[in-house]
């Protein structure tokens, strides 16, 4: 068993957290979405092909978006990393923020090896949405940053998509035009047993 703790600081109001998306903001997301929990699947066969290489990889070697990070204090009223799931992790950020954000199921960026493996039907997409260990970043900014996150975007050489929408209520609903999307689960739950008196993941 390994056990890391991270401790570090940033300065006074520059911590990008889940509280802050305001109805009206726009949901974004980085890179593609759905290609760890595909490759989790497929580390578990001897699949070969390019795409399968591809996927595999994403999720033994996931790349933590640091520099697009930093670079969102200045632009992103909330964020966080899509480790849990996408529909999760937003769901994340509706809970701490107050609000209530809608995912754009038919906007979710699907690589060319998750399309050319799985598919991009609309099932296909729930199960990308609701698949973890991607370790892109979900975002929320006002409209007017759009063009400066399209810049940073090509600056970065990192897509940046918006698939959705903050409105007032709760909760995160992925849809399509006819309305909710079934999904066979949020995403990665958490939960905890007490053993000897003691809370365990």
């Amino acid at each position: 068993m390994l056990s890391l703790t991270a401790i570090g600081y940033s300065g006074a109001g520059r911590a990008l957290a889940r509280t802050g998306a305001q109805p009206g903001d726009r949901l974004w997301v980085s890179g593609t979405i759905g290609d760890a929990g595909a490759g989790l699947a497929l580390a578990r066969t001897q699949a070969q092909g390019d795409a399968a290489i591809f996927l595999r990889d994403r999720y033994w070697w996931p790349q933590p978006r640091l520099a697009l990070g930093l670079a969102l204090r200045d632009l992103a009223s909330a964020a966080a990393d899509i480790s849990d799931g996408l529909l999760a992790d937003v769901g994340h950020i509706a809970a701490a923020s107050g609000v209530a954000i809608d995912i754009d199921a038919m906007a979710i960026p699907l690589s060319p090896a998750y399309v050319a493996h799985c598919g991009e039907d609309l099932a296909q997409r729930a199960t990308a949405a609701t698949a973890g260990d991607d370790y892109e970043l979900a975002f929320t900014a006002p409209p007017h940053a759009a063009t400066a996150i399209l810049a940073l975007s090509q600056r970065l050489g990192l897509m940046l998509t918006c698939i959705g929408r903050v409105a007032a209520g709760q909760g995160a609903r992925l849809l399509d035009s006819k309305g909710p999307v079934p999904a066979p689960q949020a995403g990665f739950e958490h939960h905890y047993v007490e053993s000897a008196g003691k809370g365990e993941d």
